[in-house]
């Protein structure tokens, strides 16, 4: 599946397509990424992503991963399939 196959794929689920985007990032990224990363690689405000990625936590789609200072996202696979 393609990153614009998975987003359109996502959006038929309701969520927003800047959750649809995060998600993608985070799951054709293949390791996990700081909130500082996503913030980067989106373009999005940390306010915004801050809200993505609860969003994203509450439908079991992002798991948080404390390392440390940092605390890294990664996306769920098996949250999709």
């Amino acid at each position: 599946m393609t990153n614009l196959g998975l987003i359109k794929l996502l959006l038929l689920t309701g969520l927003p397509l800047s959750a649809c985007i995060l998600f993608s990032i985070l799951f054709y990224n293949g390791k996990p990424m700081s909130f500082k990363e996503l913030v980067e690689k989106s373009g999005y405000t940390k306010g915004h992503i801050s809200n993505i990625l609860k969003l994203l936590e509450s439908f079991n789609l992002v798991e948080r991963i404390p390392e440390r200072k940092k605390v890294y996202f990664v996306a769920k696979k098996e949250g999709i399939y």
